[in-house]
């Protein structure tokens, strides 16, 4: 194994084939770290698609992304001030002064370079990489294409349970060997921890404990078996997956993404587990450039299954260790004090042990400060005794020691014995905890009302953290807090899903949508948005009942006509908000309580969900609540007490941090289900096995675990602070000796490394002795609890005058974020009639959000067949035989009928035939099977009345089966497989430079029409959209935000690019049966004149011009870029499809000028035409 040394930032980058270890502390920049190693691979020539970041959570991704895409425009910005004293951006940076001494303009360039196509990057979670190269393996991958990803697979598992625990015990003359509830925590057990051993691994016998055996591992086998049956695929099954295509030393796997990505940066490694390392090792070890960055020391995830042990086993593997040595959020006293304390101790194995750090020197050594304060050395004074006998009296109005010590980086606050014991002169925690709760709201205040400041502010309540490991003891504090008037919030992580709230309007849907039900109704009366007692109810019997019921379905109609939020509105109306806030607590019900009804509100807009489909919705959600990362919200935006668990803190800082119960750690009896190492490092899992004779040993791994954990807790809440930490010690007995601060201070001497798992409270004049000992150290101030008749009240309101905040910047009009549909909307203002079509706008609900709510076509509603013509065709039975030479109909041709012509049309059908379409695999052997498949899938989403489905999969696997075309020759959607499609492919196009853009910026549209002009011949299809463009209504529209939107598919065929939409358009007569005839090239060159269409090609031609120019190596419009397709699928009839001049019937081809695509690009763009 290599030595640990500090790691320089500007020295030698790691090399292809070398992994490095960064062994980070709290505070110490990692993310600084990565976002600088990605900046200088960039400026040395790494191209930013050749780089993979990997962290843990999708909130953890998103921020990583951010800070990268951050550190990369820091360092751009620095070599392109080129006056590197005259105070710019990046001018004291490091990285950017070694990149000035070089190359400085290859640099620069690199690094816009990758700014621009930051897109590019992949920086992802765990388990979104793994999807990612699974999709892309494909064969190679042997995953199951059609697989589904699914977050939370608990139904799955509770079915399992249930059937299996049904079949073992049903019919048993006696009582079953174990009871449903401690199957169902087997079940869960083994399934949340797929890859752990069980041990034992098997018992013989018919015995209870064999018996449970037997049935964790039928659980894990049937779970598997159903999850392949169903095409489902869990998070867990994604790494394994992985794993396993990457066993073979020669997979594909492994070239494949070796060849991808040549540097690889893992994020948070120390929450890694053996599979996830498999990944990385087999794919990347030896072969990419692999820097691995954690803490050891706050690997806390045990819970959850992050395993240390993987990552001091990876560390060993490393070529080279580096240390990650400066804080750079503690200011330079507390850093000091922290390593006195900590320094070499060992949390829960040697491998991870306390380093040394130094303060980052831009801080100071102090950034809180007191006036009236008089600092005293740690030591001097007269020495606190425990007891409660003070030996050093501080400022009037203050308890002995206080005033001189409340600066301190670490105060360490010890309650005396008199104060909690009995007497018999035991101590019980129930006396302690609300007196350490009580001292912890009292040091709030204090801080508060005596003037202190941080960084030379005042130091407010949202400064202050108060962390503990329950909510149960944060609750403690805040009552404490709250008698003390000093506000304060509890900072969750939870799903918001999961809350009360999300209950409560749960309980009210269910009711509006049963409200004949008294059951439903009665729930709802004692819910918050009405608010009856149960005596209450008991009272009014039926009366109140019934007029319950009339207001549910009062407000069910007002949801029906005008949404959820009219309903809250109403709630409102009935005193929902002056009723919820006169609880404690109020303030975070009535948050909780409007933020569900936006997600519901959302839910409504994106979805058009009805009473009962929302009612299904949120009954989802909250089941699948565990895996969710949409966090609740805070209670208020006023400034308050941060009250979290530290699990939660993690990450985080504050200024001044509270501990008032890490010398509080009750070790109660030893769990059933045990979780631990065996000595070869191998994970294992006991289920609550206690018949065989290893379960003592078992259960000694597990608490020797479960104590190394809790150490690293106490680290991790000790180094959340940027000035100052207070925690509080006590002498009770069956809690204090197993808590980290007791075992940091009392089981080991300053600098020892191994920390006992329990030390007992010595007397008192021990104690006092040793945290004397460690006071005279420089570890923290000691200072007594003495409780305080009266508390000084805090200034808490703001002393600056009201104003009302004047308005001083100019709002840009012109600025949107738009879309193909959006921009067309003055060309659709034409009468109903005229316009109603089977095609969906699928891009106006999905992508438009300068749209006003509620825009857009109505998906619910479906359109009879022939009720109205396509878009522009104002004379359906016109004879068009003699209007365009290429698609005149030529006598003798024999045209057949439409497999569409019996199918419905609207909006529904058209998303349906689409999604099933995006979803399908054309190359499938049996496609009808394929196609029969999705429609019933997609029918759950796209409900369409009385559809005939064979009939629908008949017709789509002749839309397949048609040729394409002269712009693919010889080709069918058949013959192009998955390799080669991209589905719904999103985009996101800057016009004029998107959030760049300023008032007067870019073109309008209607400066399209001149270019339309110069490069189009007449008689081109789209050359009609100039003279659309000349109407001021659309003309004059701005091209400055965003565009967005979704092509249907791109297709590659002959080493050429297609723009592929589809269209279900019903372009027949009402009183003729659909044929082929309806959709001759010179009828779909006349729909196309008529509608919106023209500009929809050309703009999809600019992004997918833009998309291979990005991704494509040595692209070449004239040789790549193979024009547009809209495939109308009614005209489409298979291999019989009649060929009108080398134009099959139903598709409509058109191939634009390279130079018209590239200056409409350059328009877009900000250019002038």
């Amino acid at each position: 194994m290599s030595t640990l040394t500090p790691f320089d930032p500007l020295g030698e980058l790691p090399e292809l084939g070398e992994t490095v270890l960064l062994e980070a502390s709290a505070g110490t920049g990692k993310t600084w770290t990565i976002g600088t190693l990605v900046a200088r691979y960039v400026a040395a020539g790494m191209p930013l698609e050749r780089m993979l970041v990997i962290t843990f959570g999708r909130a953890a991704s998103q921020e990583m992304r951010e800070r990268v895409r951050e550190r990369l425009r820091e360092v751009h910005a620095g070599l392109v001030d080129a006056d590197p004293d005259a105070g710019a951006e990046g001018a004291s940076d490091p990285v950017v002064e070694q990149l000035r001494a070089g190359d400085r303009e290859r640099a620069e360039r690199r690094l816009r370079e990758a700014l621009t196509h930051f897109d590019a990057a992949t920086i992802a979670t765990t388990h979104q990489f793994c999807q990612l190269v699974l999709r892309g393996l494909g064969v190679a991958g042997d995953t199951d294409p059609r697989a589904r990803l699914v977050e939370d697979l608990t139904d799955l598992r509770e079915e399992v349970t249930d059937d299996l625990y049904v079949r073992g015990f049903a019919g048993a003359s006696t009582e079953p060997a174990f009871t449903r509830a401690e199957a169902g925590a087997i079940a869960r057990a083994v399934t949340e921890n797929p890859h752990a051993e069980l041990a034992p691994d098997r018992l013989d016998g018919d015995g209870v404990d064999a018996r449970k055996l037997r049935f964790a591992h039928l659980v894990r086998a049937e779970l598997d078996r159903r999850k392949r049956r169903l095409g489902v695929l869990g998070f867990d099954d994604l790494l394994s997956e992985l794993a396993t295509a990457l066993e073979d030393p020669d997979s594909p796997a492994r070239s494949r993404m070796r060849d991808r990505w040549q540097v690889v940066l893992v994020d948070e490694f120390q929450d890694t587990d053996p599979v996830q390392w498999d990944v990385l090792r087999r794919a990347f070890a030896g072969h990419s450039a692999l820097v691995l960055v954690g803490d050891p020391k706050q690997a806390i995830y045990g819970f959850r299954g992050g395993d240390v042990d993987t990552y001091l086993e990876a560390a060993a593997t490393a070529e080279r260790r580096h240390t990650l040595a400066e804080n750079h959020r503690s200011d330079g006293d507390l850093v000091r004090a922290l390593t006195t304390m900590m320094r070499g101790a060992e949390l829960g194995s040697p491998g991870i042990v306390v380093r040394e750090v130094d303060s980052a020197s831009r801080l100071p050594a102090s950034r809180l400060s007191d006036p009236s304060a008089e600092p005293r050395q740690p030591g001097e004074g007269g020495a606190p005794s425990v007891g409660g006998e003070p030996g050093h009296e501080g400022a009037p109005g203050d308890p002995p020691d206080e005033a001189s010590t409340r600066l301190h980086p670490v105060r360490l606050r010890a309650v005396p014995h008199r104060l909690v014991a009995d007497e018999e002169g035991a101590v019980s925690i129930k006396r302690v905890r609300p007196l350490v709760a009580a001292d912890c709201a009292a040091e709030v205040t204090r801080m508060l009302a005596a003037g202190t400041t941080f960084d030379g502010r005042a130091l407010r309540p949202g400064d202050i953290a108060v962390l503990a490991h329950t909510r149960m003891q944060l609750e403690a504090v805040r009552t404490a807090l709250t008698a003390a008037g000093v506000p304060s919030i509890i900072v969750s992580s939870e799903s918001i899903y999961t809350s009360t709230a999300a209950q409560d309007w749960l309980t009210l849907l269910e009711a509006m949508a049963q409200s004949h039900r008294a059951e439903r109704v009665r729930a709802a009366a004692l819910g918050p948005f009405f608010g009856h007692r149960a005596a209450e109810l008991a009272d009014g019997g039926d009366e109140l009942v019934e007029s319950t019921s009339r207001m549910l379905r009062s407000w069910a109609e007002v949801l029906q006509r005008r949404g959820i939020a009219a309903v809250l509105a109403a709630a409102a109306a009935h005193g929902l908000d002056a009723r919820v806030l006169r609880h404690d607590g109020g303030e975070r019900q009535l948050t909780d309580l409007r933020h569900v009804a936006e997600l519901l509100h959302q839910r409504v807009l994106v979805e058009g969900d009805g009473l009962a489909a929302l009612t299904t919705w949120l009954t989802e959600r909250r089941q699948a609540a565990r895996q969710e990362e949409r966090t609740r919200r805070l209670d208020s935006d006023a400034d308050a007490v941060n009250l979290a668990t530290i699990h939660g803190s993690k990450g985080l800082q504050y200024p001044v941090v509270l501990l008032p119960f890490v010398a509080d750690r009750w070790r109660g009896t030893t769990p059933d289900v045990l979780h631990y190492h065996r000595a070869d490092g191998r994970r294992c899992l006991d289920i609550g096995i206690r018949s065989d004779a290893d379960r003592d040993e078992r259960e000694a791994r597990h608490a020797a675990e479960e104590d190394g954990e809790s150490l690293r807790l106490f680290y991790v809440a000790m180094t959340r602070a940027q000035s100052q930490v207070v925690a509080w010690w006590f002498p009770a007995g069956a809690s204090t000796p197993a808590s980290p601060l007791h075992r940091v201070l009392f089981g080991r001497d300053p600098g020892g490394g191994e920390i006992p798992p329990r030390v007992l409270v010595p007397p008192e004049s021990g104690a006092a002795g040793r945290l004397r000992a460690w006071e005279v150290e420089g570890a923290f101030a000691l200072e007594v609890v003495n409780p305080r008749e009266s508390l000084p009240v805090p200034d808490l309101a703001s002393t600056a005058p009201l104003t009302t905040r004047e308005w001083t910047r100019q709002v840009d009009h012109g600025w949107v974020r738009t879309s193909y549909t959006g921009l067309t909307r003055p060309l659709d203002a034409a009468p109903a009639s005229e316009l109603v079509t089977s095609e969906p706008d699928l891009e106006d609900h999905e992508h438009e959000e300068d749209a006003e709510l509620g825009a857009g076509s109505d998906r619910s509603s479906e359109v009879p067949r022939g009720s109205a013509t396509a878009a522009g065709e104002d004379e359906p039975g016109a004879d068009r035989s003699s209007e365009d030479p290429r698609g005149s109909a030529v006598s003798g041709v024999g045209h057949v009928p439409s497999p569409m012509a019996d199918l419905p049309v609207g909006a529904t059908f058209g998303n349906l035939v689409h999604a099933v379409l995006e979803e399908a695999d054309p190359g499938a052997a049996d496609l009808h099977a394929e196609l029969m498949g999705h429609i019933e899938d997609q029918l759950g989403r796209w409900t369409v009345a009385d559809l005939d489905r064979t009939a629908l999969a008949d017709a789509l696997v002749a839309v397949c089966d048609t040729p394409l075309g002269p712009l693919a020759p010889g080709a069918t959607l058949r013959g192009i497989g998955r390799a080669d499609r991209l589905c719904e492919m999103a985009f996101e196009l800057p016009l004029a430079g998107g959030d760049a853009a300023t008032e007067g910026d870019g073109a309008t549209l209607g400066d399209l029409a001149s270019i339309l002009r110069e490069h189009l011949p007449v008689g081109d299809p789209v050359r009609g959209l100039a003279d659309a463009l000349d109407d001021p209504a659309m003309g004059e529209q701005h091209l400055r935000g965003y565009l967005t939107g979704s092509v249907d598919v791109v297709l590659r065929t002959g080493g050429r690019y297609l723009v592929v939409d589809y269209k279900t358009n019903w372009l027949g007569p009402a009183d003729e049966p659909l044929t082929t005839e309806h959709y001759t090239p010179a009828a779909l060159h006349e729909a196309m004149g008529h509608s919106s269409y023209p500009l929809q090609a050309l703009l999809y031609a600019v992004v997918l011009h833009r998309f291979l120019r990005w991704r494509l190596p040595a692209y070449d419009p004239e040789q790549h870029l193979g024009g547009v397709l809209y495939l109308y699928l009614r005209g489409m009839a298979g291999p019989d499809t009649p060929v009108l001049g080398g134009h099959p019937t139903g598709v409509f081809s058109w191939q634009p000028p390279v130079d018209l695509v590239a200056a409409v690009s350059d328009l877009l763009d900000g250019g002038t035409p």
